[in-house]
Formats: C-alpha cells, structure tokens, sequence
C-alpha cells in the first residue's frame, strides 16, 4: 500500500521525458497522419503537412541511484532494518511507475554498485541486492562516495544520451542517500560536490534515518582520520581548528544517548579566538537537500512533498 502511494505520488512529479509518441503536423516525418490526406488532395497537394514525428513525451526515463550506508554504526541504532525497509519501498514505487533505470550501491570505505543502471531492474535483482547489504564496514567516507558516484552517473548519462529519441534533452538524474546522517568530515569539501552535481543537473537527496537507539553504538560512523584520507597532518590553525572540530563532531555522535535524536545532538568546535562553541549538529549539513525520518510510513508524503519544492527550485534554477 505504501509503495503504491508513492508511485502515485511520484507520477505527478516526475514528468514523461522520452519523445516516444508521434505528434504534430510536419513536411517530413516518420509516418503519414491519415486525418490529412483527404485535406491535402484537396488542396491541390498544398497542404503538405501530413506527416508525424517522435516528439510528444510520453515515458519517463530517468536515472535513479539508491546509495545506502553500509557502516557498523547503522546497526548501533537498528537503523539498518529501517534502511532495509526504505530501499524496499523506494525501489517498489520506482518500479511500478517505470522511471526509467534503477541502480542500488553500497558504501563505507569506497563505494560498491550493486546493480548498475545499464541492467534491468526486478524483483530478483532488487533481492540480490539487498542480501549484499553487510553493515560491517568500518568507516564512512562520504567524500569519496559522491566523488565516485557523480562519476559514474556522468558516465551512464553519456549513454544514455546516445539515444537519439532524447534529443537535447537533458537526463535528469536523482540520487538517494540513505545514512544516519553522522558526517564529520571536511563539510566544506562535501559542499563542493554537492554543488558539482547541481551544475550537472543532479538532484542529490540525502534521507536520515533517525531511530532511537536502545543502546548505545558501539563505535562512530567515522573516524576524523578516515574522513579525508591521503591528508597529512598540519600544525597551522585552521587546520587544527578543522581536525578540532571533527573531532567535537565524532565525540558528539558517539555520545548520542538513547533518547537522543539527530535533531536534537550538539557539536563543540573551537572559534578563531580559540573560544569554544557549541552548536546543533544538523546547523549546517552540507546537502541541502535532506530528510529526517523516524517513521517508514510517513516516508511517501514526505518525500513526495519534498520532491516537489526540490524540482521547484531547480527549474528556477536552470
């Protein structure tokens, strides 16, 4: 019931984009509209266009990418049965509405595809996808997932683009980011990719899964060295102010209590003036496009809705 709700939901906003119904009234064209040629007999053969061609839209065909967190901390909170469910959902809504491409990836360390988006998507697949799911990766490296993933969706668009049924149309590519949404890397360095893929037309949607805990998470999404690795250590401020703050960042969401929601956790970090100062964790997410959701039912209005102001703002945008 809920994965047709959201199918339903999602075909009001995510319009056919693939010319693949014959329209129009042209002098050339790929097939003759019967309704015009008694007209253009008697004209004296003036009235010459009769013919048809390729250019009403009339199936969807984008390219949505699914990335879950694969790390231990999303079994602290059991998160990853939540996530399980979302996947699920997701794909069954995205599934019915033929959207078009569907890939599901994995990652924590680097990133895995599991089903790339050149393969058709069903049922068995989206099974065998899933058993892949471990949550035993050690650390989270958001930064290189999005490097990655932009990478390889720049490279399916090419592809798909190929098709000359696309025209100058330009594939509209989503990618969902399910995670618990503990991030103590570089947000700088995130917020450039984020951007990245807003100029390639990419809608990046980040869903947290926010369930309380019944106890503690035994480690941290990350670790600051594992959140920019290849870095060197250095002794300048900023730098210690950055690996200062990381480190606040990590020791907040390992203190994350059993009541605690995301919403809710803080984060010290140190001023320019070596003062400290606490504030939400959540004040300044680098993706900003995101959801906080506690409850799977509430996911298809919610994200239904969200997907709406999002597509909003990015036709404004372009």
């Amino acid at each position: 019931a809920l994965a047709a709700q959201l199918c339903e939901q999602l075909r009001l906003i995510l319009e056919p984009t693939q010319m693949d119904r014959l329209e129009g009234d042209y002098k050339t064209g790929k097939r003759i509209n019967m309704k015009k040629v008694i007209p253009y007999i008697a004209s004296g053969f003036k009235k010459d266009k009769i013919w048809l061609r390729r250019t009403k839209p009339s199936k969807r065909q984008y390219q949505v990418m699914l990335v879950v967190d694969d790390s231990q901390s999303m079994t602290g909170n059991n998160a990853g049965t939540m996530c399980c469910e979302a996947i699920a959902l997701l794909a069954r809504a995205l599934l019915q509405l033929e959207v078009g491409e569907l890939c599901v990836a994995a990652f924590g360390t680097e990133l895995k595809v599991l089903h790339p988006l050149a393969a058709a998507f069903t049922p068995e697949a989206g099974a065998a996808a899933m058993a892949e799911f471990t949550f035993a990766q050690a650390h989270t490296n958001v930064r290189a997932m999005l490097a990655q993933s932009l990478d390889y969706l720049d490279e399916e668009r090419g592809r798909v683009m190929a098709d000359v049924r696309f025209g100058s149309h330009n594939v509209l590519q989503i990618m969902v980011v399910i995670s618990d949404g503990h991030l103590v890397e570089d947000r700088d360095e995130i917020r450039r990719y984020v951007a990245r893929a807003q100029r390639n037309f990419q809608l990046l949607v980040f869903v947290i899964i926010d369930t309380p805990p019944t106890t503690p998470p035994q480690d941290s999404t990350t670790t600051p060295s594992a959140a920019a690795p290849g870095t060197s250590s250095s002794s300048s401020p900023a730098a210690a102010a950055s690996t200062q703050s990381q480190a606040a960042a990590a020791s907040a969401a390992a203190r994350r209590g059993p009541q605690d929601s995301i919403m809710e956790m803080q984060v010290v970090r140190f001023g320019s003036a070596g003062e400290i100062i606490t504030e939400p964790f959540m004040a300044d997410f680098p993706f900003p496009f995101y959801l906080v959701v506690r409850d799977i039912t509430a996911l298809p209005d919610v994200l239904s809705d969200s997907l709406r102001q999002w597509f909003e703002l990015l036709t404004l945008q372009l």
